[in-house]
């Protein structure tokens, strides 16, 4: 009997699209609430975005990347909260959870891109 109520659950239950989630008996979809994504279709549960990203409207599919020379070292943020990489500091792409350090004897400047140079 659980297969056959399986079987035509399934084919009566349209899934939720990207940018929303429901569990099992759900009446509806629910949308993927900022700081958090579903990029699948029929998913469960939404993800948080990772350090590096993040996401301010309700339903997202995907996450913002920080732009490059910026970080962001939390996951799940709800807001714009990258920032600049401090002096002697940079930012090898964007999405970037962490700044990388400037060699000995260089600095960064304080003008994007932020790149090392010699003292």
């Amino acid at each position: 009997a659980g297969t056959a109520a399986a079987a035509i659950a399934e084919s009566i239950c349209g899934e939720c699209g990207a940018g929303k989630y429901s569990s099992e008996g759900a009446s509806s979809c629910s949308k993927c609430d900022p700081g958090t994504y579903s990029a699948s279709v029929g998913a469960i549960a939404c993800v948080a975005c990772e350090a590096g990203k993040w996401q301010g409207s309700k339903g997202s599919s995907v996450c913002v990347e920080c732009v490059m020379d910026t970080y962001l070292a939390t996951k799940g943020s709800d807001t714009n909260a990258c920032q600049e990489c401090p002096s002697g500091k940079f930012g090898s792409k964007s999405g970037a959870s962490i700044c990388s350090n400037c060699l000995a004897g260089k600095t960064s400047t304080l003008v994007r891109p932020f790149r090392c140079k010699n003292c």
